[in-house]
């Protein structure tokens, strides 16, 4: 089985570059050295992890290492969410996370409640790897 090397990178959305949007650090997913943030860009989403207020990157990263379920999505995991204020309601691409021994894997991702699939994935990572590098996005 081929695993895939996940990393972040920090990286900013500047309100420079688009005024009408909210200044945002965030933390982008990098999947075999390719940014997921820029794979989906077209969507106009930004990955869950790395921002907003302490209580809410902890509860991310909880639904990433599958500590518990979303209480919105159960099994699923909101990889990329509004980047004005996370709320699902603004959209979001979601993905099948799920853990197998030391095997992890992201799939089946979906844009909002299943209004298309977006054929990425999956991708597998080693537990190990994949604990570190979801537990580093916390910031502040």
């Amino acid at each position: 089985m081929l695993f895939h090397q996940l990393s972040t990178k920090v990286r900013q959305r500047s309100a420079i570059e688009e005024p009408d949007r909210t200044n945002v650090k965030f933390v982008d997913f990098i999947i075999d050295g390719n940014s997921l943030h820029q794979r989906l860009r077209k969507y106009d989403l930004l990955p869950s992890l790395g921002w907003g207020c302490r209580e809410y990157q902890i509860e991310m990263i909880s639904y990433f290492l599958l500590q518990k379920p979303n209480p919105l999505l159960w099994y699923r995991t909101p990889i990329l969410v509004c980047p004005e204020c996370a709320d699902l309601e603004c959209g979001f691409i979601s993905a099948k996370i799920e853990r197998i021994e030391n095997l992890v894997i992201w799939s089946d991702f979906y844009k909002d409640n299943y209004q298309f699939k977006i054929n990425i994935g999956p991708f597998y990572f080693r537990w190990d790897e994949y604990s570190r590098v979801i537990q580093s996005t916390l910031s502040g």
